[in-house]
């Protein structure tokens, strides 16, 4: 076997989402500037990392071998299924320039979504791990000098200073909890998107989470908007497209709405009520299909529903992602009030039974 050929078949680390964005980005302008697959990815290849050009060539070689790009990527074993999914959508429709730059701005977006994500979360969560060491080391070594300070002069704690110790012990254990809770879940959520399985988990999980269900149904209604269209433009009939958009749906729920599309297709429905009947639509996109369906301009109807329909999500995401950094902060201040309490009241109290 060609060494090429072997460094792309090694098992390799799937590729960050910010490096599919680049590379699907110069795919879409090498392919509009006419260049072939084969020619465009050995240019790729000849400024990328040793360990992406070894992946990169040995694609090069199967394109030479005139294999699809799609079975090219799929054999590298790092890229993700959805990606390949799409990119075999745009050869069988001709519009791979258009799926690529699609796809381009889809892993921009992720990429965004992650670093926005962990800003969110970094700065809260470096200090609920100092705030749980702190509260640690008072409750180990500073509350028991308190105690042995009052037994000492002959008095006691009173019951707010008790209660205040109490809780602050209380809350050590809590934060502790949930740091080792978040860092698992994390650990878990990281491991999980690393395999296909796991990612086909993940999406399940989603699908059934009420915070996160609303974004994996807006992610899937605009990927299937996007493919059906591109495939309707493409010269495929509704039923295959149906079928092969279907294939790529993260969402298992969307997954099923889409297959009784099809069987309401084939049982005779008219394809505008049957998209229609899917509940993937609201009122006003409802519309929107039905009257497309009747003119003939489905594919670009879809087309603008799926650019609307990432725009939302865009504003779904950033609410949410705005609103993770004040809840933290808040647990955070609770917190720092606790500790603040459980020092400060049996300090005053250990004060007035001295005096």
């Amino acid at each position: 076997m060609r060494a090429a050929e072997g460094a792309c078949n090694r098992k390799v680390r799937p590729v960050p989402a910010a490096d599919l964005a680049v590379f699907c980005s110069e795919m879409a302008m090498l392919l509009r500037a006419g260049i072939s697959l084969s020619d465009g990815i050995g240019i790729i290849a000849g400024h990328a990392a040793p360990e992406g050009a070894a992946m990169l060539q040995g694609m090069k070689e199967r394109l030479d071998d005139s294999q699809p790009l799609s079975s090219a990527m799929e054999q590298a074993g790092c890229f993700p299924s959805q990606l390949t999914g799409m990119v075999e959508l745009g050869e069988s429709a001709g519009t791979l320039d258009r799926v690529m730059e699609a796809m381009s701005a889809h892993y921009r977006r992720e990429d965004d979504l992650h670093r926005q994500i962990r800003s969110a979360f970094a700065y809260p969560a470096a200090v609920l791990i100092i705030m749980t060491a702190v509260m640690g080391v008072l409750s180990a070594k500073v509350f028991p000098v308190f105690s042995g300070v009052f037994e000492a002069v002959g008095g006691e704690m009173s019951a707010a200073a008790a209660a205040a110790a109490s809780m602050g012990r209380v809350f050590t254990w809590i934060a502790g909890a949930a740091a080792l809770f978040l860092l698992l879940c994390g650990g878990l959520v990281r491991a999980a998107g690393l395999t296909e399985k796991g990612k086909a988990l993940l999406n399940r999980l989603a699908a059934r989470l009420p915070l996160i269900r609303r974004f994996s149904r807006k992610i899937s209604s605009a990927r299937f908007c996007d493919s059906f269209s591109m495939l309707l433009a493409g010269g495929y009939n509704a039923e295959d497209a149906l079928e092969r958009v279907a294939a790529i749906l993260p969402d298992p729920v969307v997954q099923q709405a889409v297959a009784v599309c099809r069987e309401k297709l084939q049982a005779g429905q008219e394809l505008g009520g049957a998209l229609v009947e899917t509940g993937l639509f609201d009122g006003l996109q409802s519309g929107l299909i039905a009257v497309a369906a009747q003119s003939g301009t489905l594919d670009s109807t879809l087309k603008t529903l799926a650019d609307e329909s990432l725009d939302q999500l865009d504003e779904m995401t950033g609410r949410a992602v705005s609103l993770i950094e004040p809840v933290m902060i808040g647990l955070t201040a609770v917190m720092i009030g606790s500790v603040l309490l459980s020092v400060m009241l049996p300090l005053a109290g250990m004060l007035s039974a001295i005096g």
